[in-house]
């Protein structure tokens, strides 16, 4: 083997090399999730006071209840749960007295996890 014969193989295995650790340090899928919400308005009766504020309840299952105010909206996006678990969702209207509705219907999503990685990557160094 010729000196540049070995040159050109320790380049080949350097940028092997360096392609796995760039690929290693990456992440591909991030391990949260955003999930977009969208719901009718609350028509109060004539008599009632305006609906000024909708609160989004969302929660794990088996875990502790979150919230997300978002005004008048009709849409929102909850950020940042957490892939491989079930999150549920239940809206609620808030009028100008500061009187909350009962709950909604009952919505839940599960954020999927990626697939495992392949495995045994080698690099293959012939003809």
């Amino acid at each position: 083997m010729t000196k540049e014969d070995k040159m050109l193989l320790w380049l080949l295995l350097a940028a092997a090399l360096l392609l796995i650790v760039s690929a290693a340090l990456a992440d591909p899928t991030p391990p949260t999730v955003n999930v977009p919400l969208a719901w009718n308005a609350s028509v109060p009766p004539p008599t009632n006071a305006p609906v000024t504020n909708y609160t989004i309840y969302y929660w794990p299952q088996g875990g502790a209840t979150n919230r997300v105010l978002v005004g008048t909206n009709l849409t929102c996006t909850v950020s940042n749960l957490l892939r491989g678990q079930t999150w549920f969702f239940v809206a609620t209207a808030t009028d100008t007295n500061s009187l909350e509705s009962g709950y909604s219907n009952e919505v839940n999503t599960n954020a999927p996890t990626p697939p495992p990685p392949p495995t045994v990557l080698k690099v293959v160094i012939g003809p």
